[in-house]
């Protein structure tokens, strides 16, 4: 698990696929509360329509209340492995959190799954996608990954993931979280049309999980 701009802001989503007292119930990263400008770390080596730039969704909290810090916390369960420290820290502590889980990272990693799925109080399990293939059209990278460059491989990523998550927990997720976070504008418009909620951040703390633990 690794924690987790042409500014656009998510408001609230339709409530048939989540609202944002849902998602942040338990929303585990790095990414959470302050939003700062990002760096946009792809290169294209051809033209892209404007309104398909990739964007960063950014989230907040809503309806805090007065006089009172509150985060929402929320992890990006990638291609990589299960990182127990985290984990069991925030079991320990009682803290809530949403993993946002792909397919690939269910099938590699059985102890993590069965670690979350021992503790549903705590971590919700939302959709990041089945290969971790970012929702952005045209050719290019994002922090060296390849993206799904049309809306039929995006569709295929999202609901194949939404799959996975439904076979292995019995619930079918209603938030999905781009990989790298970044979003092609046409590509965020489908996935909402599948019923799932877009998932934004309001701060990047691992720059496409290339930051270290």
């Amino acid at each position: 698990m690794s924690a987790d701009s042409t500014p656009y802001v998510n408001k609230r989503a339709d409530p048939s696929v989540g609202d944002y007292a849902t998602m942040c119930r338990s929303c585990l990263s790095r990414r959470a509360v302050l939003a700062t400008p990002a760096v946009f770390p792809w290169a294209s080596s051809r033209p892209t329509i404007p309104r398909d730039l990739p964007v960063e969704p950014r989230m907040r909290l809503e309806n805090a209340l007065p006089g009172r810090l509150m985060v929402a916390l929320t992890l990006d369960a990638c291609p990589g492995g299960f990182d127990e420290r985290i984990a069991k820290a925030l079991v320990e502590s009682g803290i809530k959190a949403t993993v946002f889980v792909t397919g690939l990272w269910l099938r590699e990693n059985p102890a993590g799954q069965a670690f979350l799925l021992a503790h549903r109080d705590l971590f919700a399990i939302e959709n990041h996608g089945e290969l971790h293939i970012p929702p952005i059209l045209g050719h290019r990278r994002i922090y060296g990954i390849r993206v799904a460059g049309d809306l039929a491989t995006v569709r295929r990523e999202v609901t194949e993931g939404a799959a996975s998550i439904s076979a292995a927990t019995g619930t079918a997720p209603r938030w999905y979280r781009a990989a790298a976070g970044y979003y092609s504008r046409s590509a965020m418009l489908a996935i909402q049309h599948l019923g799932f909620g877009i998932a934004g951040y309001s701060l990047n703390a691992d720059e496409g999980a290339s930051l270290p633990a």
